[in-house]
């Protein structure tokens, strides 16, 4: 009986045994099973598992071999997770720039890491590549400021050609149909043409190594081509990338204004400028006066400049900004015209005048002294003792005058044609230098000058007298005579002047 007993259990543990292992109808081909979200919460299993312990050549154990009763037959695989990508380099460094490609860099459990790439070349108008140039460019130690940055191809500079023509005071002229450029400038006569390198100088050809060519519309022609064609020197210091072009720049005077302000030509463009370093007298202006020569200087200038090709020389300050006028040493030849106002007398420094035309420290600013010294010394133009007079101004001049007038009276007892209400009064100059005082006042202020005398300086009675005779005489030539009456007022009475004498 014991034994029957013993055989029973022995096929039972058999059965069951076999019967947790097969579960069937709940693997895979293979044998095995995802863990479910159950089994993974209790720690039975972690992942794909096979509950035999044994895997397919194409699996892989992963996990528990415990089985889970909440395992089901309709069980969905969990969705792979999304990466985000990263692209370096993502913005254009450049408008211009165009977008290559996104080089694959790295990847990682959430991102993916991309490097883009991008082409920066520039190209001109027919397709030639160039380099932006970081090149600073002055004029006669000016900055030059182009409307489009200069650029750089096969090692040659170009720049924006009519910039520097103007500058350097050439003429212009584009020829759409032949695609021609023609510069002008004094005696030099310079022929581009685009995309060409044959370049015509006063009709013989050279070779550029770079073709004038058009970037965005803008004409490009090499720096030193057009510089030197036009007579200007063209250095360069690498410290501070700066090319330096040293040229005289030509106008031509189509206008004089005052005697040191005249219109030019400058290129295509018109001009005022003013000459540096020295004032010559102006012409009245809004609150002023015209000044004493200021006729004289006109007439020079005129005669000298107007119609005349000129070459200009800056200094320091290009351009007044405050008056919007250029300022430069202007040259006739091989003579600095600023230099001959000062030596014939139309103009002072402006160093003495106090005016703002060069700086106190310019270039010939001792030559120019020197040259203003001497005119004074010769008492040549403006340094006349009577044009010095006239800048003292009417109202030192009179008081001078007065303070030395010697006065006679003639009455009816020492000239028997007067009556005995009439009197002549005679108001002589004292010295050579008031006579050049008197002739430096204004009719207004010598008629002003006689009638206060006779109201509140006369010297003898006069009180009788209802006429009075007034003459202002020097070694006994007469410069005015007036006739004053007993009522007259100060603009009244009758006057008559002889500025050479009577």
């Amino acid at each position: 009986m014991i034994r029957k007993v013993l055989l029973l259990m022995f096929v039972l543990a058999i059965s069951l045994s076999s019967l947790v292992s097969a579960h069937p109808g709940r693997l895979d081909a293979n044998g095995g099973h995802n863990c479910s979200a159950q089994s993974k919460a209790k720690e039975l299993c972690t992942g794909y598992h096979y509950h035999n312990g044994s895997s397919s050549s194409g699996g892989s154990s992963g996990g528990s071999s415990s089985y889970d009763d909440n395992e089901s037959d309709d069980y969905t695989a969990p969705a792979p997770i999304e990466k985000s990508t990263y692209i370096e380099n993502e913005k254009a460094p450049a408008t211009y720039c165009t977008h290559v490609t996104d080089e694959f860099q790295r990847s990682t459990e959430y991102t993916d890491y991309y490097k883009r790439i991008w082409d920066c070349s520039l190209y001109s108008d027919n397709g030639i590549k160039y380099a932006h140039s970081k090149i600073n460019i002055t004029l006669n130690g000016n900055p030059i400021f182009f409307e489009q940055l200069p650029v750089t191809i096969n090692g040659s500079t170009l720049v924006p050609f009519r910039k520097i023509a103007e500058a350097l005071g050439a003429t212009v002229t584009w020829n759409g149909e032949l695609q021609t450029i023609t510069v002008v400038r004094s005696d030099k006569k310079i022929i581009l043409t685009l995309n060409d390198n044959k370049v015509t100088i006063n009709n013989s050809e050279i070779i550029a190594d770079v073709a004038p060519l058009t970037i965005n519309g803008l004409t490009f022609v090499p720096l030193r081509l057009l510089s030197e064609s036009l007579g200007a020197e063209v250095s360069y210091i690498s410290d501070t990338n700066t090319a330096i072009i040293s040229a005289p720049v030509f106008a031509k005077v189509i206008k004089v204004i005052e005697g040191d302000l005249v219109r030019i030509q400058l290129g295509e463009k018109e001009e005022i400028l003013r000459f540096s370093g020295i004032d010559a007298p102006n012409f009245e202006q809004q609150g002023t006066e015209k000044q004493p020569f200021a006729d004289e200087a006109f007439e020079y200038t005129k005669q000298k400049l107007e119609g005349k090709e000129v070459a200009l020389e800056y200094g320091e300050n290009e351009r007044d900004a405050k008056a919007n006028t250029l300022v430069a040493f202007v040259w006739l030849g091989n003579e600095m015209f600023n230099k001959t106002m000062l030596s014939e007398g139309y103009a002072k420094t402006s160093i003495n005048s106090g005016t703002t035309s060069a700086p106190l420290s310019f270039k010939y600013g001792g030559e120019f002294s020197s040259l203003e010294t001497q005119a004074k010394e010769a008492k040549k133009g403006l340094w006349q003792d009577i044009i010095q007079f006239q800048y003292e101004g009417d109202k030192s001049n009179r008081a001078v005058v007065m303070s030395g007038l010697n006065e006679k009276l003639i009455t009816q007892k020492e000239q028997s044609t007067l009556s005995s209400s009439e009197v002549i009064v005679i108001l002589d100059i004292a010295t050579d230098k008031d006579l050049l005082r008197y002739k430096a006042l204004s009719d207004t202020a010598k008629k002003s000058m006689i009638f206060d005398h006779m109201k509140h300086n006369i010297r003898g009675d006069i009180s009788f007298a209802k006429t009075r005779f007034v003459r202002i005489t020097y070694k006994d030539v007469i410069y005015m005579e007036a006739t004053i009456k007993e009522k007259d007022t100060a603009n009244s009475f009758e006057v008559k002047f002889y500025p050479t004498g009577k």
